[in-house]
């Protein structure tokens, strides 16, 4: 029993190994983030080029400023609430699985839920991801 343990224990580890290692490949940082009091026109994916860019800045109708892309080197997270829950967006981790990017996210509580009469609000976040998914890759968000 204890050898069937130990190699049960040696691939748990190697799994976590391997685990952190692809975890390690990717970087996100945020690039814009934002409320919306509506749904909106847009669900979660990613952006690839300045066309895509330029239509989530339409559709989740940012005014502000935005730093320049290299998409080249790097590719945009969109990731929208399904809900209007409200809250705030924070990716947990990006790994390669199953054949495509899984995309892992939270979406934190900004304090206590009203009880009733509440508003909808969908948060949104843009965040860069260096590097950039290979060409045909499947992204999931979960």
């Amino acid at each position: 029993m204890k050898p069937f343990l130990r190699c049960i224990a040696a691939m748990a580890l190697l799994t976590h190994i391997t685990f952190q290692a692809y975890a390690a490949r990717y970087s996100v940082g945020t690039f814009v983030s934002g409320v919306l009091a509506s749904e909106p026109a847009m669900k979660s994916g990613l952006i690839k080029d300045g066309a895509g860019l330029a239509k989530a800045v339409k559709a989740l109708g940012i005014n502000a400023e935005l730093q320049a892309v290299d998409f080249g080197k790097e590719s945009l997270l969109l990731i929208v609430s399904p809900d209007g829950k409200g809250g705030i967006i924070e990716v947990s981790g990006v790994i390669p699985a199953h054949g495509a990017l899984e995309i892992r996210y939270t979406i934190k509580s900004e304090g206590p839920q009203r009880k009733s009469g509440s508003l909808s609000s969908y948060p949104y976040l843009i965040a860069t991801l260096s590097p950039p998914p290979g060409a045909g890759m499947p992204v999931r968000f979960i």
